[in-house]
């Protein structure tokens, strides 16, 4: 058996392997003391380079903010403010991205406006002076996003009847000027009251929670605010009007009738009929009653005319109270369009 071609290779193989198990402790731990120091060594290079490639990231952020704010002076408060905001990022010291990133200053604001870190009005400030103060769709972050030539609806509680008003001018050191008609800014708080302010674009409907500063002579100046609460079920908001309606009967059929809208909203209204036919024979001569279905006329302006889809929910002694049906996005913001500018 020992002759066969081979037999003296796996020999030594074996007593190798057994050279391999008695070394000695000493050589043992030479290898380990070996390998334990090139493993420090491999560490602390890693550590050395991790370090200087994050001391060169610090320069290269702070040469960019230091550019930033040459292009883009602050004062020491407002430095101070920015850095406060820039506390609540990931890397702090990224911070010059708040000068150009909008949704980035967004989202730090929002953070630490909840921490209550910073002021409302302070915050506002800064947009203004970083730019950040523009509006469109979007759904808007401050009232330093609001136009001039905007309409907004005023309120001092939210079971207050809203006041329409116009904005005139926004600054950062004034705040946010408006105009409304003087017969009805008496509705409104006074100076250093709260006071609401609801706003409506393509986005949803946005209240703010703010301050009048001051009010006279149709004139209101209200403290910028951030952080507005949205409605997220625009269908519910509503407002009370008066606005002639006709009502063509679509299930079941019938007369038409006339009346008045005295309240409405993106989600229904409620009326009153002028014109109520007398109960005499048959169903058609009956009011509508709950679950019919009708269409509404309404001219809100003598040159525009709605025809909104509504069913009856509800019949109560102020008079009948309907759900729109069918009711397309855009007539919708037609609503609230028109609520948003009418008195």
């Amino acid at each position: 058996m020992d002759d066969w071609p081979g037999a003296r290779t796996v020999e030594e193989f074996h007593r190798q392997i057994s050279d391999a198990y008695t070394r000695s402790p000493l050589e043992i731990l030479i290898f380990i003391g070996f390998f334990v120091i090139l493993l420090g060594i491999l560490l602390g290079y890693r550590r050395h380079v991790a370090r200087k490639e994050k001391h060169a990231e610090f320069q290269r952020t702070e040469r960019l903010y230091q550019q930033a704010l040459r292009r883009t002076p602050l004062s020491p408060s407002q430095v101070e403010l920015l850095n406060t905001l820039a506390e609540t990022l990931h890397r702090p010291s990224e911070r010059y991205l708040l000068f150009e990133d909008e949704s980035l200053f967004n989202s730090c604001a929002v953070r630490a406006l909840e921490q209550k870190k910073v002021a409302p009005d302070a915050v506002a400030g800064l947009r203004i002076l970083l730019g950040f103060d523009s509006d469109g769709a979007k759904a808007p972050h401050s009232t330093t996003q609001l136009k001039p030539g905007a309409t907004v609806l005023l309120r001092g509680r939210a079971k207050d009847k809203p006041v329409a008003a116009e904005i005139v001018s926004s600054s950062r050191t004034m705040g946010l000027e408006l105009r409304c008609r003087s017969e009805r800014i008496n509705h409104l708080p006074l100076s250093g009251r709260a006071i609401q302010l609801i706003y409506h674009n393509a986005a949803g409907i946005f209240v703010f929670a703010s301050l009048v500063l001051s009010r006279e002579d149709g004139t209101l100046v209200l403290r910028h605010a951030e952080q507005p609460q949205r409605l997220q079920r625009r269908r519910y908001f509503r407002k009370s009007v008066r606005l002639p309606v006709r009502i063509e009967r679509i299930s079941p059929e019938g007369r038409d009738l006339s009346g008045i809208v005295f309240d409405l909203g993106g989600g229904g209204a409620a009326l009153e009929l002028v014109e109520i036919p007398g109960e005499t024979t048959g169903h058609k001569e009956l009011p509508p009653d709950i679950g019919d279905l009708l269409y509404m006329y309404i001219e809100p302006e003598p040159s525009e005319m709605w025809k909104l889809q509504a069913r009856v929910v509800r019949v109560s002694p102020q008079g009948i109270h309907l759900v729109f049906t069918a009711l397309q996005e855009q007539d919708r913001d037609k609503i609230y369009r028109y609520l948003f500018r009418s008195e």
